[in-house]
C-alpha cells in the first residue's frame, strides 16, 4: 500500500505516463548509446526506439492508462492504433533527434531534446489509442 500522497500522484495518468516513459528512456538511451559509436545516429535512434517501444506498449496499456478488456477497444485494435505510433516515432524521430543535435552540437543533449518532444507528442496521441469505449 503507498502512502495516500504518492496514491493521490500515481493515480494522475500524467505520472504513470511518466513513470513508465522513464524506463522506456533508460532502455531506449542505453541502446542509443551503445549504437551511436558504431553507426549513423539515424540507425541508432530508429533501432533504439523500435526496442524501446514494445516495452512502452504493454506498460501504457496496463498502467498508464490502465485499459481493461471490455472497457476500451480491443487489444487488437490498440496494437494496431499503437504500432502506427510507433512506427510513424520511428520514421520521425531520428530526424527529430539529427536536427537537434546538429542543432545544439552535442549528441547527448541533442538526444535528451528530441525525447522531450516525442515525449509530448506520444502523450497525446496515446491518449487517443487507449481511450475509453465511448457509451
Amino acid at each position: 500500500m503507498m502512502p495516500p500522497m504518492i496514491q493521490a500522484l500515481w493515480d494522475r495518468k500524467p505520472v504513470r505516463y511518466i513513470a513508465v516513459g522513464g524506463g522506456a528512456f533508460v532502455v531506449n538511451f542505453a541502446i542509443f548509446l551503445g549504437l551511436e559509436p558504431l553507426m549513423d545516429v539515424r540507425f541508432a535512434e530508429a533501432i533504439a526506439r523500435s526496442l524501446a517501444t514494445v516495452l512502452t506498449f504493454f506498460g501504457h496499456k496496463h498502467v498508464t492508462f490502465r485499459a481493461e478488456d471490455g472497457q476500451a477497444d480491443s487489444a487488437a485494435k490498440q496494437g494496431v492504433g499503437y504500432l502506427v505510433l510507433a512506427a510513424a516515432n520511428v520514421l520521425i524521430s531520428p530526424w527529430v533527434v539529427f536536427y537537434a543535435v546538429d542543432l545544439l552540437g552535442h549528441v547527448v543533449a541533442g538526444k535528451f531534446v528530441s525525447e522531450v518532444i516525442m515525449t509530448v507528442e506520444a502523450y497525446l496521441l496515446s491518449a487517443l489509442i487507449f481511450r475509453p469505449k465511448a457509451s
